[in-house]
């Protein structure tokens, strides 16, 4: 699985536990800045997965026709120590998200 990390989450994650995943930050390959619509399209057929916590993302893109699966994390704060401990219930919950649709992860302690 393809993982490609949004903008708007932090570079460099303690993803030792979803090490069998390939995942990429936007800034990685050059993709930041650019609107989220250019950002879906650029993605489609690469990554599986935009892991974002942009929650207006929802209401303002359309996954028509793309393959993509937009994740929408739900936490307080998206810091690397406190994703971290939500690494494997993320996990989890990522294995059941379907191509072309939001979802959103409500990531709890």
């Amino acid at each position: 699985m393809k993982i490609l990390l949004d903008e708007c989450m932090p570079q460099r994650l303690p993803l030792g536990i979803l090490s069998e995943y390939e995942i990429v930050h936007v800034r990685d390959l050059g993709w930041h800045s650019i609107q989220n619509g250019e950002l879906l399209s650029r993605a489609n057929g690469i990554y599986d997965i935009l892991l974002t916590i942009d929650k207006n993302m929802p209401f303002q893109q359309s996954l028509n026709g793309l393959d993509i699966c937009v994740a929408v994390l739900d936490i307080v704060e998206p810091g690397k120590e406190v994703f971290a401990s939500y690494l494997r219930e993320f996990e989890t919950q990522i294995l059941s998200l379907e191509p072309g649709s939001f979802n959103t992860i409500i990531l709890q302690s």
